[in-house]
């Protein structure tokens, strides 16, 4: 066989390959699902007060909570967080890192970026609310190779519980 008929059926090879895929060459699976946070425990926590004539508090914490996806692959999880905080009266920029670890020990993580808002009230009671976006790096089991993003939005004030609620779409 000559070498540029060769090539020619080398190219055409690849050309149908890309075209149809070759044999257990899967396309990437992407996944939309929602989940709910819970039961928010702070495992650590140190803050710094900063003399800026405002009620100005940098903190880092570590929090423990419970995590309930959509999808019943994901199912449950518990997650650990490492979140950084600059915040003037409770309200302020935030940003971190997460780890979910599910029941048949896979994890995923990630990072996360957003906002927290507090509003307090004459009677002394108070409402905080947060939002922002996060996006999976990785993991291992289900999480392997798992890429994606979301948004998150929560609250918590003196008289109800933290919780939270997402919406992600999954690639892996």
């Amino acid at each position: 066989m000559s070498t540029s008929r060769c090539i020619r059926q080398i190219g055409a090879v690849v050309i149908v390959s890309l075209v149809i895929g070759l044999p257990g060459m899967a396309a990437a699976q992407k996944l939309e699902q929602t989940y709910a946070k819970k039961n928010f425990q702070t495992i650590t926590k140190s803050s710094i007060m900063i003399n800026d004539g405002s009620n100005h508090e940098v903190r880092q914490e570590v929090q423990l909570s419970e995590i309930a996806f959509s999808d019943p692959r994901f199912g449950t999880a518990q997650e650990i967080v490492y979140i950084t905080s600059d915040e003037v009266d409770g309200s302020g920029p935030h940003r971190g890192h997460f780890i979910d670890t599910h029941s048949d020990g896979a994890q995923c993580y990630g990072d996360f970026e957003g906002a927290t808002k507090t509003v307090a009230k004459p009677d002394g009671s108070w409402v905080a609310t947060w939002e922002g976006t996060y996006r999976y790096l990785g993991g291992s089991g289900i999480c392997k190779g798992l890429r994606g993003s979301g948004k998150y939005k929560g609250g918590a004030s003196s008289t109800q519980p933290a919780r939270e609620e997402g919406k992600e779409v999954l690639e892996f």
